[in-house]
């Protein structure tokens, strides 16, 4: 199986020497071409000058840069790179760490008997608030959208198929762009199934804040993609 892990990176400079070398170890004993393709999504940092001497030493690592400063989000860039991705199976990944590259096999194994693989990570090392603000997430997703998944935004593995059929439908533009990929699946009969995956520290760097911005733009993805679900649906039905 080919493999292409794809892990947006903002301001994520001192992670990712040890990111590249951890995913090169996680894919050496899977047979098949794989890639690593990272979404510099307008770091700040040195991000970029890292990125270029990695890409170099590096030939599974292939880049795709954002302008300095033209940070999209990180599951905008998460779709951005599954539309590129050329693997039999895309599993996406957090540039932090906090989810290892070494979870691979986890996702590979259940993805023999299912097109999605997502993930729920145990005992979570986030602060108080982030792991409220998820859980709140979370339910509104199931609640509204029949989400039937603990944790649509950890990582998540599709195969072929669902990025062929599922991820050129998404319409999201925000972090709700996980369970709209597990919806539109359901709904065209894709199998979906969940694994559990250790959830680490961050080692180094800031973790990102839940911005008001963010929240709000999720909130207006979530109703506009609810009238658009009940359009198709209407329209399906003739």
């Amino acid at each position: 199986m080919d493999v292409s892990l794809v892990i947006p990176a903002h301001n994520e400079s001192a992670n990712l020497p040890p990111l590249v070398a951890a995913c090169e170890e996680a894919l050496a004993p899977v047979p098949g071409g794989h890639e690593i393709v990272i979404v510099d999504d307008g770091s700040m940092d040195d991000s970029a000058e890292i990125l270029s001497r990695l890409e170099a030493e590096h030939p599974l690592l292939r880049t795709i840069s954002h302008d300095r400063g033209r940070n999209i989000g990180c599951h905008p860039s998460e779709l951005e790179a599954l539309k590129t991705a050329r693997g039999d199976a895309a599993l996406f990944l957090p540039a932090d760490l906090q989810i290892h590259p070494s979870s691979l096999p986890v996702f590979l194994s259940a993805a023999e008997h299912a097109d999605i693989v997502a993930s729920r990570r145990l005992h979570r090392a986030d602060n108080l608030f982030r792991r409220l603000a998820s859980g709140a997430n979370n339910k509104v997703e199931r609640l509204l959208m029949r989400v039937d998944v603990h944790d649509a935004h950890s990582s998540m593995l599709l195969n072929r198929r669902a990025l062929d059929e599922i991820v050129p439908m998404v319409v999201s533009n925000s972090a709700l762009i996980p369970a709209e990929i597990l919806v539109r699946a359901r709904e065209r009969g894709l199998r979906i199934t969940e694994v559990n995956v250790d959830h680490y520290p961050r080692a180094t760097g800031r973790q990102t804040g839940v911005s008001v911005s963010e929240v709000l733009r999720v909130q207006f993805d979530l109703l506009r993609l609810r009238r658009r679900l009940a359009r198709e649906l209407r329209t399906a039905g003739g």
